[in-house]
């Protein structure tokens, strides 16, 4: 199961929905982990998940989220790219990771 890092807020029946359309996959919250937003707890966030993603189009710590990605080499990822790594698992190619862009 990978774990995914969700940034931004959003509304807890949108996060249950995300959940259930995706069930081989863990989201997180960032706003349940701590409400200051410092450097160290960013990269914390960040380097204890597989993937990120992003719930909002614009946020002001959306940038130190993508670098914390980007040096620990974890993939920004979209609902789409979720849903094509579940239909290629699910025509029997081996998904190892979840493949997005590193921002």
């Amino acid at each position: 199961m990978k774990i995914i890092l969700m940034v931004g807020y959003g509304s807890y029946e949108a996060q249950k929905k995300m959940a259930e359309n995706h069930p081989d996959y863990l989201f997180i919250s960032n706003s349940f982990i701590v409400s200051e937003q410092t450097a160290d707890t960013i990269m914390e966030s960040v380097k204890m998940v597989d993937a990120v993603m992003f719930t909002e189009v614009d946020r002001d710590s959306r940038l130190a989220y993508e670098i914390a990605a980007v040096m620990f080499k974890k993939p920004i990822v979209t609902e789409e790219m979720l849903k094509r790594a579940e239909r290629e698992y699910a025509e029997g190619k081996v998904m190892g990771t979840v493949e997005g862009n590193h921002a």
